[in-house]
C-alpha cells in the first residue's frame, strides 16, 4: 500500500498535465476561428463580423388617413350621404384600423351605417356621444373609400332619418426597423471564393414572424431559428458588399451575433 500511494500521486500529476495541454480532448475547444479551421480541414477563411447585441423588429405608429363631418340623412323621398376616399402606401404593414366618431345630434329614426371598401364595420342607432369603433387591418388596400350613411326613417313620411356627426380614421401600422451592415471582399479572395455562411444567434424572438437577411439584394436566410448556419451562393458575395437584417411585421428579434465566414481553397 506505501508504494501504490507515489504511484497514484504520479497519475494524477499526469492526468492533470493532460488536462491543461489537451483540453478540447475534454470538450474544451479554442476560438471561433480555431474551430472552424479543424472543420474545414484544408481551407482557409475569413470571418466577417456584421454586429453583435442588437435588435431588428417593427416599430408601431398610427396615422390619421381621413376625416369627415357633417350630417347624413335617409326619408322616404330623399337623403344625403358621406364618402371619402384615401390611399395607403404600403397596406400590408397596417396592423388595424380605428374609427373616432362623435354623434353631435340625431332624431334616432333609423340606424347609422358606416362603409370601409364595401364592408360594413358600424351600424347601429346611435345617440349623442363618442365611439370608437375598432375593424381589422386586412380591409385596408392601396385605394379606399369610406362610405357613411342613415337607415331610412320609414313609415315616418314627415321626417328623414338624420345623423350629425365628426369622425377620424386612424390607422396603426408596423415600420420597418432593419439594421445594415457593410463589408469588402478583395479581388483574390474573390477569385477563389469556394463556399459562403452566414451565422445568426438569436438571443429572444417576440412574434410569429421570420428573420429575412438580404446580401445586395438576394434573400440568402428566412425563418425563425435560434442558431443560423446557413450555407449561400458564393456568386452573391461582391467587393463591395450590403447585409440587410430585418423581420416580418410584428415581430422583433434580439441578435447575440451575426457573422458571415467566407471560405476559400488556395
Amino acid at each position: 500500500m506505501t508504494d501504490f500511494i507515489p504511484v497514484l500521486a504520479a497519475g494524477v500529476l499526469l492526468f492533470i498535465i493532460l488536462i491543461v495541454a489537451f483540453g478540447s480532448f475534454f470538450g474544451v475547444t479554442g476560438d471561433v476561428e480555431g474551430t472552424l479551421v479543424d472543420q474545414k480541414e484544408g481551407m482557409e477563411f475569413r470571418k466577417i463580423v456584421l454586429g453583435e447585441d442588437f435588435s431588428i423588429g417593427k416599430t408601431k405608429g398610427t396615422d390619421t388617413v381621413a376625416t369627415i363631418s357633417g350630417t347624413v340623412s335617409k326619408g322616404l323621398i330623399s337623403g344625403r350621404d358621406r364618402t371619402k376616399s384615401f390611399k395607403v402606401k404600403n397596406p400590408d404593414d397596417v396592423a388595424e384600423g380605428t374609427l373616432n366618431l362623435e354623434i353631435e345630434d340625431t332624431n334616432l329614426y333609423g340606424r347609422l351605417r358606416i362603409y370601409l371598401n364595401n364592408k360594413l364595420i358600424y351600424s347601429n342607432f346611435s345617440h349623442p356621444g363618442n365611439y370608437t369603433i375598432k375593424f381589422a387591418g386586412d380591409i385596408i388596400q392601396d385605394e379606399n373609400l369610406i362610405e357613411i350613411k342613415a337607415d331610412s326613417s320609414g313609415w315616418r313620411i314627415w321626417a328623414p332619418t338624420t345623423y350629425k356627426f365628426t369622425s377620424d380614421f386612424e390607422l396603426l401600422k408596423y415600420g420597418a426597423m432593419s439594421k445594415t451592415f457593410e463589408f469588402e471582399v478583395t479581388e483574390d479572395e474573390l477569385d477563389e471564393l469556394d463556399q459562403a455562411i452566414l451565422k445568426v444567434y438569436v438571443r429572444s424572438r417576440e412574434g410569429t414572424g421570420q428573420m429575412d437577411v438580404k446580401l445586395n439584394n438576394e434573400n440568402i436566410y428566412s425563418g425563425v431559428r435560434s442558431a443560423v448556419n446557413e450555407t449561400f451562393s458564393p456568386v452573391t458575395v461582391d467587393k463591395d458588399n450590403e447585409v440587410i437584417i430585418s423581420s416580418t411585421p410584428g415581430t422583433s428579434f434580439n441578435i447575440v451575433s451575426a457573422e458571415i465566414l467566407l471560405y476559400w481553397d488556395y
